[in-house]
């Protein structure tokens, strides 16, 4: 007989597909999330209108300072796809 491999659930998919450990999923995940994040123009409020980075509020006394940073989404997305998957 035919010992050809069985793919059985999304687990089965994910293997089948190269992710099969969860470093590899969360940086899919991470870069399938910066690129949704990107194209629907989120990290535009990390920057200022020259292209510079705006500096994290609690950390600078300007006016400029954000509390979003550009990489949070996919950061939140990586991690959350590694420790749960």
């Amino acid at each position: 007989m035919d010992n050809q491999p069985v793919i059985k659930g999304a687990k089965g998919v994910a293997v089948y597909l190269g992710l099969g450990t969860p470093p590899a999923r969360a940086f899919v995940g991470a870069t399938i999330a910066g690129c949704g994040a990107y194209a629907c123009g989120i990290p535009r409020a990390a920057f200022d209108d020259e292209g510079k980075c705006r500096p994290f509020k609690p950390f600078a006394a300007g006016v400029e300072g954000t509390y979003y940073h550009f990489l949070a989404i996919p950061l939140a997305v990586g991690v959350a796809t590694y420790l749960f998957t």
